[in-house]
């Protein structure tokens, strides 16, 4: 063996044993990577599960009943319910981020900081969705998205003003009727190009309404066919229990949808709040 096949040789083998190394280098990277955005995804399932309130005010003259269910990969739901200051008036509050991440759970601390305080002000809905669209969008990356829904509850007159944005789903049944209207969303969802002028609207209630409000994460889960449960398997199970209470209501919902999809873990947070108009008050203590 002459001399250049040697080197040659050698060569060969000490580009191998470089390459080698760098690849364990890479390996080492993508564990230590994939460890962090696992304890990520860790803290952002705890956080997220301690900012979704767990007890809903009592408010006299309206029946709630709501539920949270983190999503084993996606998330960053988040909902609330809660009265203003004028006592005559409530909010509700629900939003679904695009990814379960870190920045997601921290949009949530955002929201909750900005419902329990701007909104109390007497700021309409419109007025606060587009300073939490300010906010929000500012911080935003290319495929980042949010949508939400905010209404403010007159008890004096039972109407109900909202603005939305998004695929938040609201659905609205009235006493004695058969029908379940969906109320259409203010504007699409936010992203980092949202430029839509934000308006409130209102819907007119009645005693013994009601409204069933959710998020994206319930319609996406699939069977084992690829299909999805949407907007007409959720007014089935609504039809199905909607001579009962809330809570059988809720329950019923989230029993038709597990079951279509085998699984009581999905992939993404789901949210479910159902709303009944009970009374009106004439006049508060």
């Amino acid at each position: 063996m002459n001399d250049d096949l040697i080197n040659k040789i050698v060569q060969l083998e000490n580009q191998v044993q470089s390459y080698e190394r760098l690849l364990k280098q890479a390996n080492d990277k993508l564990l230590q990577l994939a460890t962090e955005i696992a304890s990520d995804l860790d803290w952002a399932l705890k956080l997220q599960k301690k900012l979704v309130p767990t007890e809903i005010p009592a408010i006299k003259g309206f029946e709630f009943s709501s539920k949270f269910i983190p999503g084993s990969r996606f998330g960053g739901d988040y909902f609330d319910i809660f009265e203003h200051e004028d006592r005559w008036k409530f909010g509700v509050f629900i939003s679904s981020c695009s990814g379960y991440t870190v920045s997601s759970a921290l949009m949530g601390l955002l929201i909750k900081f900005s419902t329990q305080v701007e909104a109390k002000r007497g700021m309409q809905p419109d007025e606060f969705v587009t300073l939490l669209a300010t906010e929000l969008v500012s911080s935003f990356k290319e495929k980042d998205r949010a949508s939400l829904f905010y209404g403010m509850v007159d008890r004096k007159n039972l109407n109900l003003h909202y603005c939305s944005a998004g695929m938040i789903s609201v659905y609205r049944q009235a006493k004695g009727r058969d029908a379940i209207d969906f109320i259409d969303p203010v504007a699409a969802e936010f992203s980092l190009d949202f430029k839509t002028v934000l308006t409130t609207r209102t819907v007119s209630l009645e005693p013994g309404d009601r409204i069933v409000i959710c998020t994206p994460g319930l319609f996406s889960s699939r069977d084992s066919n690829e299909k999805s449960w949407g907007a007409e398997n959720l007014i089935d199970a609504w039809r199905s229990a909607s001579k009962k209470g809330v809570h059988e209501l809720r329950n019923e919902i989230f029993y038709r949808q597990q079951s279509f999809s085998n699984s009581s873990e999905p992939l993404r947070d789901q949210s479910l709040i159902v709303i009944e108009v009970q009374d009106r008050i004439i006049k508060l203590a």
